[in-house]
């Protein structure tokens, strides 16, 4: 008779599950150890994945802020100079992302002196824009006054040693 006395009975409610204190731990050590590496990998994309630093924009490129702090007027003659480069500067980075396809065509192909030749027209292109590029910055330089450019050369060399 004990059995069914019982059986209209509701059973006992059931302890809520205690999961053990380092379960939790270990999860949130995984999260962030997790979001560390993918903040790691996006601000590298973000910083380098468009290329090399002189066409991603580069020291002098972040060098430009220094000239955002300069007088308005002083600010428009110089981004001016730009400006009347601009078309050659965006045709040689073109060029040289032409070169860049060619290369993994040629890496593709097996052929040692495909891809070397194909290598030499990369380095041509990258050389032909930087040097371009470093006269122009040159000719922006002689605008500036010598405190300004001073200061561009303090902005440079601290910036020398985070690449």
């Amino acid at each position: 008779m004990s059995q069914d006395a019982s059986a209209g009975q509701t059973p006992p409610p059931l302890r809520p599950l205690r999961t053990r204190r380092w379960v939790k731990v270990v999860l949130v050590v995984s999260v962030a150890f997790n979001l560390v590496v993918l903040g790691a990998i996006g601000g590298h994309f973000l910083k380098m994945g468009r290329g090399d630093r002189f066409m991603a924009g580069g020291d002098w490129a972040q060098s430009l802020n220094l000239i955002r702090t300069l007088p308005r007027e002083r600010r428009r003659m110089i981004f001016d100079e730009f400006q009347s480069q601009r078309e050659d500067l965006r045709r040689d980075r073109r060029a040289i992302s032409d070169a860049r396809s060619r290369v993994g065509e040629a890496l593709r192909s097996g052929q040692p002196e495909t891809y070397r030749r194909a290598f030499e027209d990369l380095a041509n292109a990258e050389a032909k824009a930087l040097r371009r590029f470093r006269i122009l910055m040159a000719d922006v330089a002689s605008r500036l006054t010598e405190k300004e450019r001073a200061r561009l050369a303090r902005h440079l060399q601290r910036m020398r040693g985070r690449h």
